[in-house]
């Protein structure tokens, strides 16, 4: 497992904005199977209305939970075009975002983030909202990648120290179904600052197309998939992510984040977390893959 060492990246509130597409591009390329490590000190601050002292936030953003930040009405960024429709990606106001896309789809970062990369792309970070003539300051997000990364022995050793697991069921637990009764629902109620941990053990399989070669695969899903990779369609809007994978949703099925084998999110928007089988077609699927799920609250 090679391991590229943690490289520090400024991203300006002012320069570096959602509202005007201007990413800050790492021109870090992520592989799949890479996990992707963000951290960023909760003490740096940046704001969209720089004249007002009260409206100084960490890279979370502000809550949207109370939608105000001493007074101040908290925004999104509106709807954004995705692959096949406008999207409306729904970040906090001010929180730190990324996409590996160039825009298509969009990830939360926060200051801190752990996530095992499904799709490969260019990394690229923004503020998330606000109008670049009023924001201002800057925070700098400290970036690993460890290459090709496998956590047997990580899950092996700490197992008992999950909170929760869940399977989730290839057949029944899927994304083609329409609607969003198919996804399991832990019941885990998230709020915002709350850190998520969800672990999958590589060695742990499901399978899609039964009777094909492709009927054993782990949490995250197919390798080698240009030509399977799902995206288009009502149920997954204009989320692309490697076909039989662990996705997850906070908000009912709006937005998802892939999960894979390994993800550590701040999470930024409060929802109860649902998670799903990434897939085009349940007829044809078998087994289930166990979820262990950990929650630190804030």
């Amino acid at each position: 497992m090679g391991i590229v060492a943690k490289t520090p990246f400024k991203i300006d509130a002012k320069v570096n904005c959602s509202t005007e597409g201007t990413f800050l591009d790492t021109k870090i390329n992520l592989e799949y199977g890479d996990l992707l490590i963000v951290d960023v000190d909760s003490q740096e601050k940046w704001s969209a209305y720089g004249f007002s002292s009260k409206s100084w936030v960490d890279a979370n953003g502000i809550s949207f939970a109370t939608q105000t930040y001493d007074g101040i009405y908290q925004e999104t960024a509106g709807a954004i075009r995705g692959i096949n429709q406008l999207v409306d990606f729904q970040f906090p106001f001010g929180s730190l975002v990324g996409t590996v896309d160039n825009g298509s789809t969009y990830f939360p970062v926060g200051t801190h983030l752990e996530l095992t990369v499904l799709r490969a792309g260019t990394l690229k970070l923004f503020f998330w909202g606000g109008d670049h003539n009023t924001n201002d300051g800057s925070i700098t997000a400290n970036i690993e990648v460890k290459k090709a990364f496998n956590h047997d022995a990580t899950i092996d050793n700490s197992i008992s120290l999950y909170a929760n697991h869940f399977d989730v069921h290839a057949r029944v637990h899927n994304v083609s179904i329409p609607g969003t009764n198919s996804h399991l629902n832990t019941n885990i109620q998230l709020n915002l600052g709350d850190v998520l941990t969800v672990d999958a053990h590589p060695k742990d399989l499901w399978g899609i197309y039964a009777g094909t070669g492709y009927n054993n695969v782990n949490a995250n899903g197919l390798v080698e998939d240009n030509k399977l990779r799902y995206g288009a369609g009502l149920a997954s809007k204009s989320f692309n992510f490697q076909h039989g994978s662990l996705i997850g949703t906070l908000d009912d099925g709006a937005t998802y984040f892939a999960v894979g084998t390994h993800l550590k999110l701040t999470v930024l928007n409060p929802g109860t977390l649902k998670l799903v089988h990434w897939d085009q077609d349940s007829g044809n699927n078998i087994g289930s893959v166990r979820a262990f799920v950990n929650v630190e609250r804030k």
